[in-house]
């Protein structure tokens, strides 16, 4: 797996290049609430997560950057997010999350083990006993109350050469309001989830895919007027052969 930022800096008309290699750039899970004892289950190291479904009582997506290496106060210059699904396409939106969040480290479990712990459909935190406090969603359980109405849909679906594989990419003003608003503390960086606009949840490649993860580049402005520095950011970028 490979993940690393690329920064070239622009400063004073000198140009500088370096290579940082970022480790827990981001985290993805699922809540799920139609199967059986589901709604128990930590859903956090899967290789693929669903997309929240229409009414928000069955899927609950939930993926995360993790953006302290852009200093508050710099300007968003643009954002492309781009998610690899299975299966048939459909149309899908951009949810900002409303409530934090642990990504867990079981595969469709409850927590039962020392050590084990992660959001599940009851709890946006579990822990085993005595190891953690474990935290409610907004409602109690994963709801409508975690997560902004879809009022845009920022998302162009096209078709992978692969079969039963599509891409999506979210990019446009409103990806930048949404993470220049966490960059600057508009609000907390829960990350977001993908809204299924028709109601059918959709499967993605999660970060622990083989290939093909979730992929994030950001630019960003940084500095005074007189002073500014330019980054050009690819976080968790993968080379990925068609």
């Amino acid at each position: 797996m490979i993940r690393w930022l690329i920064a070239l800096i622009l400063l004073a008309g000198i140009a500088r290049a370096s290579d940082t290699t970022l480790t827990n750039l981001s985290i993805d899970a699922y809540v799920r609430n139609n199967y059986g004892n589901d709604t128990n289950w930590v859903i956090g190291t899967a290789t693929g997560i669903y997309s929240t479904d229409t009414s928000g009582d069955k899927y609950g997506m939930l993926i995360k950057w993790n953006l302290s290496f852009i200093p508050s106060g710099s300007t968003i210059d643009s954002v492309l997010v781009t998610m690899y699904g299975t299966g048939e396409g459909e149309d899908v939106g951009v949810v900002r999350l409303l409530t934090d969040w642990i990504e867990g480290d079981l595969n469709g479990d409850t927590v039962l083990n020392p050590g084990e712990y992660g959001a599940t459909w009851n709890y946006s935190k579990q822990y085993y006993p005595g190891e953690g406090t474990n935290t409610t969603w907004a409602s109690g359980s994963f709801s409508v109350s975690d997560f902004t109405s879809p009022t845009a849909f920022f998302g162009e679906d096209t078709t992978d050469t692969a079969p039963n594989n599509y891409v999506v990419t979210f990019w446009g003003a409103g990806m930048k309001s949404l993470f220049s608003g966490w960059v600057n503390g508009t609000y907390p960086n829960y990350g977001f989830g993908l809204y299924s606009v028709d109601g059918t949840s959709m499967n993605f490649r999660s970060h622990e895919s083989a290939s093909l993860k979730p992929l994030l580049y950001i630019a960003w402005t940084e500095g005074t007027p007189t002073s500014k520095a330019k980054h050009l950011g690819h976080v968790n970028l993968e080379k990925v052969k068609p």
